[in-house]
């Protein structure tokens, strides 16, 4: 057995334990840069209470609803598996072992932002909301959803993977000295979907790629579930999500690039008469 070997000193290890240990903060990676940041417990939840007041994403909710949401996930399931759409084994994979845990809430600091804009300016940074989907009753099942979703999801022609794929697709292109470069973000893209627009988004784009293979009104109805009964935990306080997808459910990119690519055909069509 190969010797193990110290990276930190006593000392950093002592330190580290003392942090662990401290309940008055709060330790998460930042949104970005790579940084870690430790922030006061009490302001990490006033930050996580301040977002989730907002009454158009989400509603209290007295006691949590994934216990049910199984049953409904099982009977679906039951019904893929008697018309051989899944094997027995697929249906226990995707039921998931043991008993499923509450999804769990928590923020990535904005730290990159202009303190002045923070919640609370210079004390509070706001967060990023990830609800983390892991040995949820849905956690399988966003997975399948997600092997069929992920191939349409690229086939729209401005699709970029990635800074390469960008540099790939244009580096050939003799652009006019006088064009014009600009970008779109979207606020909060992935919460301010419309679920039923997100739905007939996905159903538009499984009909334009048919595939007799994909089992299209079962993945829209096992996609509804995950995207109208996204319960989760925070301060032991439960929740559900009423507007938009969560970002931690594994087909949450997909389904944002399909409304999108939806989006953008729409508007194209209006402005250009198409592209």
């Amino acid at each position: 057995e190969r010797k193990k070997t110290r990276n930190l000193t006593i000392s950093e290890e002592r330190a580290l334990t003392q942090l662990r240990r401290n309940k008055k903060i709060v330790i998460k990676p930042a949104d970005k840069g790579n940084a870690v940041v430790l922030m006061n417990r009490e302001d990490y939840l006033w930050e996580g209470m301040r977002q989730l007041s907002n009454t158009e994403h989400y509603s209290p909710l007295t006691e949590p609803i994934y216990p049910q949401t199984q049953k409904e996930v099982g009977e679906i399931l039951e019904e893929m598996y008697e018309n051989r759409i899944i094997s027995g084994k697929q249906k226990e994979y995707l039921l998931g072992l043991g008993s499923p845990r509450a999804r769990r809430f928590y923020l990535l600091p904005k730290i990159h932002k202009n303190s002045k804009s923070w919640s609370i300016p210079d004390r509070v940074p706001p967060g990023r909301p990830i609800v983390s989907d892991c040995n949820s009753e849905t956690y399988n099942i966003a997975e399948f959803i997600e092997f069929y979703l992920s191939p349409i999801s690229q086939k729209h022609a401005s699709y970029l993977k990635d800074t390469y794929d960008f540099i790939q697709k244009t580096k050939d292109l003799k652009i006019p000295s006088d064009a014009l470069l600009f970008t779109i973000d979207v606020d909060s893209l992935y919460t301010n979907i419309e679920t039923p627009a997100g739905l007939e988004a996905v159903r538009g784009c499984m009909l334009k790629y048919p595939d007799d293979r994909r089992p299209d009104e079962y993945i829209l109805k096992l996609l509804e579930i995950n995207l109208t009964k996204n319960d989760f935990e925070f301060n032991s306080k439960y929740f559900l999500q009423t507007k938009g997808t969560a970002m931690g459910k594994k087909f949450a990119p997909s389904y944002a690039n399909i409304f999108m690519a939806c989006w953008e055909e729409t508007a194209a069509d209006r402005v250009f008469g198409g592209v």
